[in-house]
């Protein structure tokens, strides 16, 4: 078995071993152990295109259970031995969180690698790498200059966001001429988001005729699913006309097969009949089928119908059917869905809702639970508490209810044991908490990092009073601030850091945030010196 399991991969000089052994009548004497080993080694030495093929069955769920940290460790073997393909995927599920903790420096490391060789995938991750500043200032030009390479190559997508950075002007000047040109040129391998843009921009040329003819061609071909009896095609159907999407916006049509969907129990669509009889959008008027439906919709755990539910049971206003009824409810969005309700009246305060929450979640509702959870987790109502956010989410997810499990899940890969342990009060994991916004690399995210920087900083962790005195002296996300920098440089410093010695020997050098002081300059380089490593002291 193994060695049919062996020769299956290709593999060869374990396998030359292994054959050897077996013809010269000596697998017999081969410890198991040995056997073992030898076969580990085939499969960790193997060849690169094997692990790539390996790591995308595990990351697709193909033949296998998906599994996101295996494809990532095969995925990576065959990047180290520089397969290409192998080192695009690795940097975009780092670059995307696919199943794994983001991480941009790896990701751009591996996509870099990849585009080095002209891979136009890579080459476009990189472009919108740099464009959108995923741990790195935003760079237009250079995520343009990225997508142009790959779009030489033929690749339809960096041909379209090549023709976005020239209609635009993101990144270079904007020539209408050079967006059209790319545009067709992503067209030509019917990748439908360019030909949209280019109907709009040429609305006489071929490809607006094209989309026009696929248009109509594809709401024919809806209609006689949905006559057949296609809860799904119906559904599609009902949003097209409600929306407008390829055919005339009517409300009547979409009223009529958004209703025969949700009579045949489509979820999606029994929540949009409650809409549409809460606004009278389509028919009459009628609150009362409205919560009806509301309640079939939430039944089969719709998350906005829960939702909605969940605000009438909170507002006195609508406890009771009544002309205002839904009405009372705020307009929300969710996905794809259509919502225009009405709002005569202010929704409840957060903390009314967090009050009303905690009683029924308290009597073991599970849907309350999970909504308790957020509002914890968000601060919406009550103080932030992850602790408490996550034990709700737990109490929940122990019900099957499955937005609890999914963000149970999402919070774990984003680092959850830092998080509790930071509540707690620990200053390393304070700081960890603090880099993750930090790596994230976009102004929001560093101002959610400061305020546990501080705190593990005032707990004399030397990491976060470097990383506030960086902050403060570069100036790359808010305005320099040098007294500051000087403040936590000087802290990080005195508690040992190296590079915050470093710094603040020139800032005294230098009489940043500080008076210019030779002696005391030249005291913390060389304590620099001696804390460093060879190659920083050498800089």
């Amino acid at each position: 078995m193994w060695l049919a399991s062996l020769t299956s991969r290709r593999y060869t000089t374990q396998l030359l071993i292994l054959l050897l052994v077996y013809f010269q009548g000596n697998a017999l004497a081969v410890p198991p152990s040995s056997m073992n080993t030898l076969i580990s080694n085939a499969n960790q030495s193997g060849d690169a295109q094997q692990q790539y093929q390996r790591g995308q069955r595990y990351q697709r769920g193909k033949k296998v259970k998906r599994h996101p940290e295996k494809a990532k460790i095969w995925y990576y073997r065959a990047a180290k031995q520089s397969h290409r393909k192998a080192q695009t995927a690795l940097g975009k599920m780092q670059l995307y969180g696919d199943g794994i903790a983001k991480n941009f420096p790896r990701a751009r490391h591996w996509l870099s690698l990849a585009a080095e060789k002209g891979d136009p995938e890579a080459q476009f991750e990189l472009g919108n790498l740099y464009k959108n500043g995923y741990g790195v200032k935003k760079q237009p030009s250079k995520g343009r200059r990225w997508y142009q390479k790959a779009a030489i190559r033929g690749y339809a997508p960096a041909q379209n966001a090549l023709a976005q950075a020239y209609e635009k002007g993101v990144g270079a000047q904007k020539k209408l001429h050079r967006a059209t040109y790319w545009y067709e040129q992503a067209a030509k391998q019917n990748y439908q988001e360019a030909i949209r843009q280019l109907t709009r921009l040429a609305p006489q040329s071929r490809y607006a005729h094209r989309q026009a003819t696929t248009q109509a061609n594809s709401i024919r071909k809806e209609i006689i699913r949905a006559k057949s009896g296609d809860s799904k095609a119906q559904y599609r159907l009902g949003m097209a006309y409600l929306r407008g999407q390829s055919v005339q916006k009517d409300n009547q049509k979409a009223f009529y097969w958004l209703h025969k969907a949700a009579r045949k129990n489509r979820v999606d669509a029994q929540y949009q009949i409650a809409v549409l009889y809460a606004n009278g959008q389509g028919t009459e008027k009628d609150l009362k089928k409205s919560i009806k439906w509301l309640k079939l919709a939430a039944e089969k755990n719709h998350k906005q119908a829960n939702i909605l539910l969940n605000n009438m049971k909170i507002n006195p206003r609508i406890s009771q059917p009544s002309a205002t009824s839904l009405s009372a409810i705020p307009a929300k969005s969710a996905g794809n869905e259509i919502v225009k309700l009405q709002a005569p009246h202010p929704p409840p305060s957060p903390k009314k809702i967090f009050q009303e929450l905690s009683k029924t979640a308290q009597q073991g509702d599970p849907q309350a639970q999970y909504q308790l959870g957020n509002l914890y987790l968000h601060g919406k109502g009550t103080d932030k508490s992850i602790t408490t956010g996550v034990r709700w989410l737990k109490k929940a997810a122990k019900r099957d209810i499955k937005p609890a499990i999914t963000a149970l899940k999402y919070l774990q890969e984003a680092g959850l044991d830092h998080w509790l342990a930071a509540e707690k009060g620990k200053a390393q994991a304070q700081y960890q908490v603090a880099k993750m916004f930090i790596d994230a690399g976009q102004p929001s995210d560093i101002e959610k990092a400061l305020p546990w920087l501080e705190k593990a900083a005032q707990q004399n962790n030397a990491q976060a009073a470097l990383a506030l005195g960086k902050l403060n002296k570069n100036g790359t996300y808010f305005p320099a601030n040098n007294p500051l920098a000087f403040k936590w440089l000087k802290k990080s410093a005195e508690l040992g850091n190296a590079e915050a010695q470093h710094q603040l020997s020139l800032l005294y050098k230098n009489g940043i945030g500080t008076s210019s002081d030779d002696t005391l300059a030249q005291h913390w380089h060389q304590q620099s010196i001696k804390n460093t490593t060879p190659n920083l002291a050498g800089q």
